[in-house]
């Protein structure tokens, strides 16, 4: 299959190997690799293919649901905190996948990593007040991006992670509800 959406695209392996600056003999050739990484124009289209591929399944996957219950919601969630923004690392490209879904699952975290300690109370002045730290802002990120895709869909978090103090679960839920969120499923490991 990759080899035939090489060939769609590029027509002939010789435009193929001048974009690629390769040297493969065949579509077919250029698809047995043992490393996506061994060409970066390999490596880009691959991952192409696969978020077209994934993309495709969903849809399938969204209809084949749809067909069974039209009153189905469909979703899919991602692994990972900033997946969604690093393509070629996950093969998911949300942009393509999010037409076909009627609810718009967050990645494992939520978009609302970094308090998990929570904040005890408010500091006497914003001048005492912590910076944000990485993966807060990280979580602000990941959570606008969420909203931004998703428009009027609800967004919920299928991972809800918290400590295990009621302030810490309180924090968590506040979270979800000041980032847009829909729905949250506590979850954790212990």
């Amino acid at each position: 299959m990759f080899a035939k959406y090489l060939e769609e695209k590029y027509g002939d392996v010789a435009k193929m190997n001048s974009v690629w600056r390769a040297n493969y003999e065949s579509f077919a050739a250029a698809t047995a690799f043992k490393r996506e990484a061994e060409n970066p124009g390999l490596f880009v289209d691959w991952a192409k293919f696969m978020e077209d591929s994934f993309a495709g399944l969903c849809k399938f996957g969204s209809e084949t649901i749809k067909a069974a219950d039209p009153q189905a919601r469909c979703c899919v969630q991602i692994m990972g905190m900033d997946l969604y923004r690093a393509l070629p690392k996950s093969n998911v490209n949300l942009y393509k996948i999010s037409p076909c879904l009627e609810v718009m699952s967050t990645c494992t975290g939520g978009g609302i990593r970094g308090l998990e300690s929570g904040f005890a109370q408010p500091p006497a002045s914003v001048s005492q007040a912590a910076s944000l730290s990485n993966d807060l802002t990280e979580g602000i990120l990941t959570r606008h991006f969420y909203r931004s895709i998703a428009g009027n869909r609800p967004i919920h978090d299928g991972e809800a992670y918290c400590g295990k103090t009621a302030h810490s679960l309180g924090n968590m839920l506040w979270l979800q509800l000041m980032r847009g969120g829909s729905a949250a499923y506590l979850f954790m490991w212990e």
